[in-house]
């Protein structure tokens, strides 16, 4: 299929408006995990120090305040775009019933079926995002809940979190 792109950047969430009004036949799918986890794997990864955009990551404060933002604009989102254009894909239901949900986001994108898209973690073709080495693994679920691991480091921003209303402790 031709024609067809993926970009998985961390601000795109930003410009999905502007992204479907642009592109007529345009989809956005937006992955949202656990925001304790959210804040724990984006304060755990080291983007490039040059661009300014991704600072929010060096401080896990700033990072939960950044993740309650995210949310909040998701939500804003969800209210805003159709449905058939803009949908949220909970990353815990991914691991969880990964076939289904594969099947769902390619209905979603008008793609069909197939079974390799189960088998990601074999495709050859190369990946340069921060991610480059996970999608060579097969699925995993040891990061479900990760963030209890680190309960005592992250109370900071799980005040925060539990503040806007994003957890229960």
């Amino acid at each position: 299929i031709s024609g067809l792109f993926t970009d998985k950047m961390p601000l795109n969430f930003f410009f999905a408006p502007l992204i479907l009004a642009t592109f007529p036949s345009a989809r956005v799918i937006c992955l949202q995990r656990h925001p304790a986890d959210t804040v724990l794997s984006n304060f755990k990864q080291l983007f490039s120090t040059r661009y300014l955009y991704y600072q929010y990551n060096y401080d896990i404060e700033w990072a939960a305040n950044y993740t309650v933002e995210f949310f909040s604009y998701v939500d804003f989102c969800t209210g805003l775009l159709p449905p058939s254009r803009f949908k949220c894909v909970k990353y815990e239901t991914v691991v969880s019933d990964f076939e289904n949900e594969v099947a769902s986001l390619l209905d979603f994108c008008g793609l069909p079926f197939e079974h390799d898209c189960l088998a990601f973690d074999r495709n050859t073709s190369p990946v340069a995002t921060a991610s480059s080495l996970q999608v060579r693994q097969p699925l995993y679920r040891s990061a479900l809940a990760r963030w209890r691991k680190y309960k005592d480091d992250l109370m900071p921003a799980l005040d925060i979190l539990t503040e806007h209303g994003l957890m229960d402790r």
